[in-house]
């Protein structure tokens, strides 16, 4: 049997118009095998890379490993694509030797420190300086900076806990906080008690039980299983991971991408709670065709998917030229404007006036700033407003998958372009479906334009946080009027809900809710009164009562809410 170095120079090496099929069996990736590469990758942390399987500049090409398992030593990317077309990877399941995560059970509790009982021969690790560092035979990870997330997991559910609290912590003497952080973060000072107990003192989350499980992440996003940039026509089919220290599939600027048969979820080969510790399917910017089937992604420490583009910002307006700058860290060193791509500018105020602009050629500048030069007019342009290239956002059909157990949500997808999700499963600890659109931190574009939910289970979603398994909520640091998404329908699905919250809207317009099931269930303890339906600042909204039996008749009032401000 090859050896993985002697694989990888292999298909490194291959043509276009090639295949390769690899024999089946279990196979040691090192460092030494990889080659080194630079990325600015969206949602992820930029630099270099060690790339296992690299791919550039190639056409019609199969990659084939016959359920192979490759097992990764290391700080390694398994896969990347860049510049290619007609390309398919199948049939492979991806592990590393130490998860890039670390858990232990719930010791004891106080009002100012928790005691955690690790396993250390799965999650190897030592304290210095009152801080946590994680160990592993080709890397550490002190945890005295970083954004690391610490959550409470039931034990017994292996699912992130009720009411659980999210915290982002660094630990030790010298800890250091990350000023780019989404959140406050939280310090420790760490005691090796011996024995694999490990204390914790700082301020614990509230409520965290003795017997749970916490889980630490604490790794950069800098390794995830497949990167693709810049490509056409990709397939992936049959990819499992067992763990992985960022996202599962990321593509940047793809066209047509059709993901199969992917799978993230703990098995026997699994060492903790966690599978991936990022997104499982991430799509910035895409264009063509979105297509993902039956696929299972469970227990990731971040979404299930996100389709969305990138919001820049107009700092400059020249004559016939736009500067704009890239405002969230990693987004830095991308440019997802095209000559002929027509982009958008925001009016300031509203979420749905636009100005186009016509691109004749956009440059960086410098990680930070893009330019534009247009035949545009630009007279209305005022900086500070938000810029989007609507011209590099693809349909999206998802079908058949399963998601839950993780933290937080099942679904982002924001596109103007058609949108079909039917006949999935969710059990998210927040929300299953969330359409969002961001101008205050993570500035990610794309407001809905027609969208059909439909044949899905939404089952006792939000026990993590949140109220409603189906939210539309854009942000912005200013208010704004108008409808950021619009045409929506939501029919034909089930809902089992320990709460009443069921679709919370926000600057929506033509939004129907009809014909769906509700399943009063008893799963977790019911929060608070809310609405079944609460719709802010939309226009054209319909609702109907749910059909099937209910086992109890609630009257016709009860089911919908509608805040007046702003309502037409």
């Amino acid at each position: 049997m090859k050896t993985a170095k002697e694989i990888i120079d292999l298909i490194s090496d291959i043509k276009s118009n090639g295949e390769y099929t690899l024999p089946f069996g279990e196979y040691d990736v090192y460092a030494d095998c990889a080659r080194k590469r630079f990325y600015y990758q969206s949602n992820n942390d930029s630099g270099e890379r060690e790339i296992a399987f690299l791919l550039r500049d190639k056409e019609n090409v199969t990659l084939d490993f016959g359920g192979s398992a490759l097992v990764f030593h290391g700080r390694i990317t398994p896969f990347a694509i860049e510049n290619c077309k007609n390309v398919t990877l199948k049939n492979v399941l991806v592990d590393y030797d130490r998860p890039f995560y670390t858990e232990g059970i719930v010791a004891e509790t106080g009002e100012n420190y928790f005691v955690l009982k690790i396993n250390a021969k799965k999650f190897p690790y030592r304290v210095e300086n009152g801080s946590f560092i994680a160990v592993a035979p080709f890397w550490e990870n002190d945890l005295a900076d970083g954004i690391n997330l610490f959550l409470e997991f039931d034990a017994e559910k292996r699912a992130p806990a009720y009411n659980s609290v999210l915290q982002i912590a660094v630990t030790g003497k010298n800890a250091k906080k990350n000023e780019n952080a989404p959140i406050a973060q939280t310090t420790y000072l760490v005691e090796d008690m011996g024995e694999g107990y490990v204390k914790f003192v700082g301020s614990p989350p509230n409520g965290l039980k003795s017997g749970n499980v916490m889980t630490i992440t604490h790794e950069k996003r800098m390794n995830s299983i497949i990167y693709a940039s810049e490509s056409e026509n990709l397939r992936f089919e049959n990819i499992e991971v067992t763990h992985g220290g960022a996202m599962g599939v990321v593509c940047l600027l793809c066209e047509n991408v059709s993901v199969s048969g992917f799978r993230c979820e703990l098995t026997e080969r699994s060492k903790g709670l966690i599978t991936l510790n990022c997104d499982a399917l991430h799509f910035v910017n895409c264009s063509g065709v979105i297509d993902v089937e039956n696929c299972v992604m469970y227990n990731m420490m971040d979404d299930a998917i996100n389709v969305h583009g990138i919001y820049n910002v107009v700092s400059e307006v020249g004559e016939g030229r736009l500067t704009l700058d890239v405002r969230h860290f990693q987004q830095f060193g991308i440019n997802v404007y095209k000559k002929g791509d027509v982009a958008f500018v925001a009016k300031k105020g509203t979420w749905d006036e636009f100005i186009p602009v016509s691109v004749n050629r956009a440059e960086l500048i410098n990680e930070r700033q893009i330019e534009i030069l247009t035949d545009s007019d630009l007279s209305d342009v005022v900086i500070g407003s938000e810029i989007c290239n609507d011209s590099r956002m693809p349909e999206v059909r998802v079908c058949g998958c399963r998601t839950g157990n993780n933290r937080p949500r099942g679904f982002l997808v924001t596109t103007p372009k058609e949108i079909t999700i039917e006949n999935n499963y969710f059990a998210n600890s927040a929300y299953a479906l969330h359409f969002s659109g961001d101008t205050a931190f993570w500035y990610e574009s794309g407001g809905v334009r027609n969208l059909k939910i439909t044949g899905n289970r939404f089952d006792n979603c939000c026990y993590h946080f949140g109220e409603y398994p189906v939210l539309f909520s854009p942000v912005a640091k200013d208010k704004r009027t108008g409808y950021y998404h619009k045409n929506v329908l939501i029919s034909g699905n089930r809902f089992d809900v320990f709460g009443d919250g069921l679709v919370l809207a926000e600057h929506v317009e033509n939004v129907t809710v009809k014909d769906n099931l509700v399943v009063k269930s008893s799963e977790y303890e019911k929060r608070t009164e809310t609405a079944e339906c609460s719709f802010t600042e939309c226009r054209n909204a319909t609702f109907s009562p749910f059909a099937g039996n209910l086992g109890e008749k609630y009257a016709e009032s009860n089911y919908l809410s509608v805040m007046t401000e702003g309502v037409k």
